[in-house]
């Protein structure tokens, strides 16, 4: 399993749309050059380590089988996630924007996320192919399973990483 860093970084990276969000405002607002260029950079190195982390998981974690009573997707979550956090900077002009705030909200974001263990909604992973879906094993423990693959039988996953205590990767490559 990774590290409380490592779980961290995901939760971070799941809020990239916002940061996208603020950065489209700037570039459309016309916002200082230098702040633009620091967003797009911060942004691109968290889309890296966002994908690095499966990567490295895939890499290094302990593989192991994996049983599955029942499987279910659970991407339709994302979608309304995404809408609801990066919806209320559209419609902001670039001078109300207040970054005090939108720091703040990114804050908030990352605590309910580490307490609810709903980190697992990542539009990034999602915008790079990945699905997700809620996998019961037959002790009835529910995880998150992230792959690239679509599922519609149990049978299709044989091993998995395990990332955090409620989060697995598929081994498999997806086709």
């Amino acid at each position: 399993m990774l590290s409380k860093i490592a779980k961290a970084m995901l939760i971070i990276t799941s809020l990239t749309p916002v940061l996208i969000t603020y950065l489209f405002v700037l570039i459309l607002e016309e916002g200082p050059l230098i702040k633009i260029l620091i967003l797009a950079l911060l942004i691109l190195i968290l889309i890296f380590l966002c994908i690095g982390i499966l990567k490295m998981s895939r890499k290094y974690l302990e593989v192991m089988r994996f049983p599955i009573k029942s499987i279910k997707t659970a991407d339709a979550e994302i979608t309304s996630f995404f809408i609801a956090y990066i919806f209320p900077f559209i419609t902001i002009p670039y001078d109300n924007i207040n970054e005090s705030v939108l720091i703040y909200f990114l804050c908030l974001l990352f605590v309910l996320m580490w307490g609810t263990h709903s980190y697992h909604t990542n539009p990034i992973l999602t915008f790079f192919g990945y699905h997700f879906y809620e996998v019961t094993t037959p002790q009835n423990v529910s995880f998150l399973l992230i792959t690239k693959r679509d599922l519609r039988n149990t049978k299709n996953i044989s091993t998995v990483v395990q990332i955090t205590d409620y989060m697995i990767l598929d081994t498999e490559k997806g086709r």
